[in-house]
């Protein structure tokens, strides 16, 4: 039965066999060298692929009268510090309050005098990291050094100094006014500290790339700070100097910044990731090769990016074939490639395949992570199975328990945003019965149209439990 359906594939899918021919390449060298993934948890054969195999020749996948397609829009998710949730917009008045905080504190930099510090204390200001990354962008834009703002902030604002978010804020700035001098300064004082850096540390890349060759300057440049400094800012800045030239699809520069420090596998995995990002698919497997010639192979991750690109544009017959080479050079699924089939199967209306997915991904030991449970419950929201959706919710909190506040928060979301309140709210006070804080833009948007709808008494009763709950 298993051949038949391998020849049904192949005959499908024929086209494949030349795309991953370099990939199927590697397997010998793999194996020679012990570079094979093997788990005694989890079988591949056995337990993945049967299933793996149904649902992508299932004859009703991929047929829009049979199946209704749920938009990729519907999916989108945004992950929060506390989780997965929807965007929600802030109140304009407090906006229009920050600009106006945002535009003073800026002028106080610009004369910088030895009164900033005091002069921002009288201004009573909220120092948050988002008011921050304004007035970064702002001086950013006037071209303005925000490194007396950063040394302030770093010395009196314990909870956004070691932010590898804020670090960021300084280097791209210092970048912009070509301060190099005080860039490795930070570089080493961030190491000593074991802080990282992130791509937008070099966002101010973009500028000087259009000018190839001040762009190769500016590039070297930084890769020798980097060297320089070494430690934590040293490593995670070549790693997200790679990143940020990918992005700004600079790809010859990121392979520039390997030649000049290391060829390593999680280098070449942000190039696939880039590659694939921009459909390049060809241009992705060739690197798969490449890397093979410098040593560095493939590991999951690797794969887990091209496997999840070729699903999301629907070339269901690329990700037969790179599966059945996962399996050829004995990589096992990881949470993230079960989250890509569940992900493609809760797209497709087939939570069916979803659901056995996830019995096989838990009965190998392997947890899903948050994004897998919200697939689940956008799954069965978007196909009208509400109580299918709370019985998900309510048996994945039973058996991970750090799921709950996140997901039944997004299943309040769903109802609120389907024009569901009183659901909406009767999910929230559940979750503050169970000792669960609700997430609180879901709470605050809830408890409003309480309001707003006359039903005063509810919205009442809701901030009540919730401010027992925090007081307790």
């Amino acid at each position: 039965m298993v051949a038949t359906i391998s020849r049904l594939i192949q005959r499908k899918f024929n086209h494949t066999v030349y795309l991953f021919q370099s990939i199927s390449l590697s397997s010998a060298a793999q194996r020679t060298t012990g570079k094979c993934r093997y788990s005694n948890i989890l079988n591949l054969d056995l337990l993945f692929f049967p299933i793996f195999r149904r649902f992508f020749t299932d004859d009703s996948l991929g047929s829009s009268s049979k199946r209704r397609l749920v938009s990729k829009q519907e999916y989108e998710l945004e992950e929060l510090d506390n989780g997965v949730s929807l965007k929600f917009g802030l109140d304009r008045r407090r906006n229009h309050n920050e600009e106006k905080e945002v535009v003073q504190i800026v002028e106080l930099i610009k004369r910088d005098g030895s009164e900033l510090e005091s002069k921002i204390n009288l201004m009573d200001v909220n120092i948050s990291l988002d008011l921050v990354r304004k007035v970064f962008r702002r001086l950013n834009y006037d071209g303005v050094s925000g490194l007396h703002f950063f040394c302030w902030l770093s010395e009196t604002h314990i909870d956004i100094k070691r932010s590898s978010v804020f670090c960021s804020m300084i280097i791209d700035n210092l970048g912009r006014v070509e301060d190099y001098d005080s860039m490795v300064v930070l570089f080493k004082d961030f190491s000593r500290k074991g802080i990282c850096l992130s791509e937008n540390a070099f966002a101010f890349l973009a500028d000087s790339l259009e000018d190839e060759c001040k762009g190769i300057d500016n590039v070297r440049k930084i890769v020798e700070l980097l060297n320089e400094a070494g430690g934590s800012a040293g490593r995670s800045g070549i790693f997200y100097l790679i990143k940020m030239l990918c992005i700004l699809k600079a790809f010859d520069l990121a392979v520039f910044v390997m030649e000049e420090t290391a060829r390593r596998t999680s280098y070449y995995n942000v190039l696939v990731w880039a590659k694939c990002r921009g459909s390049q698919f060809q241009e992705a497997r060739e690197l798969f090769g490449e890397m093979r010639r410098y040593g560095c192979y493939p590991n999951s991750n690797t794969y887990n990016y091209l496997l999840g690109s070729l699903c999301k544009d629907g070339r269901i017959g690329e990700a037969c074939s790179l599966v059945e080479v996962m399996n050829e050079l004995g990589y096992m699924p990881d949470a993230i490639t079960f989250e890509i089939f569940i992900f493609h199967a809760c797209r497709q209306d087939r939570l069916d395949f979803a659901m056995e997915f996830l019995n096989q991904m838990i009965s190998g030991g392997l947890e899903p992570r948050l994004t897998t449970h919200a697939a689940f419950i956008k799954g069965y929201f978007n196909s009208n199975r509400f109580q299918e959706a709370y019985k998900f919710v309510v048996d994945m909190a039973v058996r991970y328990k750090y799921s709950g506040n996140v997901n039944y928060s997004l299943l309040a979301s769903l109802h609120h945003k389907k024009g569901k309140l009183l659901d909406a709210r009767d999910i929230l006070v559940l979750m503050i019965e169970k000792g669960l804080k609700p997430n609180f833009p879901v709470y605050v948007k809830v408890s409003k149209d309480l309001y707003k709808a006359g039903m005063s008494h509810l919205a009442a009763d809701l901030k009540s439990r919730f401010s027992k709950l925090n007081s307790g």
